[in-house]
């Protein structure tokens, strides 16, 4: 993301654009011009989170505003269809899907949050274990989410990292960070204050 402004406590940051961008060997890196979200046409994915949907032929975006005030919305493409946003279908209901600048639109004028309200530095990722898609995100402390389809709605909180054990942001966890066949899991969480990023492990029961 491209930040003009950050700002403190409960204002929204002002991101310019969203862009992705590829690489064939992770050294050298290019801009994909055709992927791009701008805060003109696509406030609600200032921040994005990609998820490959091992269960579909689908590739899953997950975007908030600018900060941390607002909740999840999301979309998703077929996988063969990445570099063409002409294709990507917006959620703007429950399952309802909008292809295009259409979808954009009515995302932008009316948005549809599949977590919230206050989402922060949201990652998916499905757990085999459970069988569920699973969000985290940090709001007092990082929590996850369960939910039995990719596109949500994200409920059954339980919690992580209480917030008053550990202030932290950026709780971040995905498929290769999984162990026992997704019963351990593992995290990174940052924090502001000591500005140091730390490994948590889960382990459910």
């Amino acid at each position: 993301m491209s930040v003009s402004h950050w700002f403190h406590g409960e204002q929204d940051w002002i991101v310019r654009y969203n862009q992705c961008v590829k690489s064939a060997d992770l050294c050298e890196w290019e801009d994909v011009s055709s992927v791009r979200f701008t805060l003109e046409d696509a406030p609600y994915f200032g921040q994005v989170y990609p998820l490959k949907d091992p269960n579909s032929d689908y590739i899953y975006l997950y975007g908030i505003h600018g900060g941390r005030h607002h909740g999840l919305s999301c979309l998703r493409v077929l996988s063969h269809n990445f570099l063409d946003m002409n294709e990507y279908e917006y959620l703007v209901g429950d399952n309802i899907w909008v292809k295009g600048n259409d979808g954009l639109k009515i995302l932008k004028d009316s948005p549809y949050f599949i977590s919230g309200p206050k989402v922060s530095e949201p990652c998916v990722f499905y757990n085999p274990y459970l069988n569920k898609y699973v969000l985290i995100h940090n709001f007092n402390g990082a929590a996850m989410y369960l939910s039995d389809n990719a596109y949500g709605p994200f409920e059954d909180k339980i919690s992580l990292i209480p917030g008053e054990h550990k202030p932290v942001y950026g709780s971040f966890a995905s498929k290769n960070l999984l162990d026992e066949n997704g019963k351990v899991f593992y995290l990174t969480a940052s924090q502001w204050e000591e500005y140091n990023i730390y490994l948590y492990k889960v382990t459910l029961k």
